[in-house]
């Protein structure tokens, strides 16, 4: 299927596909055996590219430390937690930190023997 400049969707983000570290091609690779990613490429590659940011960030903590001189901490500690937070994001807005639908707690008060009034 084409899109509406003609190409075909992975076409457009091949480039930033083949650009990405070890983590982001791990994590693209276990995303493609486990979902359809193909309508959320975009989304997928900005979270694989997030991925590659955060093991360079945990690398570079790991080698000098996490207080660099007496009472500073390292500044890296804020753009992994910055990182973090953006990668939580997307993978709740790719569905993957949603519970299985059939788990999912339904609106209202439970059915069957699950609800008792109150004495």
């Amino acid at each position: 299927m084409l899109n509406s400049e003609g190409e075909r969707p992975n076409e457009r983000f091949q480039a930033d596909i083949d650009g990405l570290g070890t983590a982001g091609k791990e994590l693209l690779a276990w995303l493609r055996e486990i979902a359809e990613v193909d309508g959320a490429l975009p989304l997928v590659v900005q979270t694989c590219q997030i991925a590659d940011r955060l093991a360079e960030i945990r690398q570079k903590i790991k080698t000098s430390g996490l207080i660099l001189s007496r009472d500073r901490r390292n500044p890296l500690l804020a753009e992994e937690a910055r990182f973090m937070k953006q990668y939580a994001l997307n993978w709740r807005n790719l569905g993957l930190a949603d519970r299985d639908p059939e788990e999912k707690r339904r609106v209202g008060r439970p059915s069957g023997d699950l609800w008792r009034p109150r004495d």
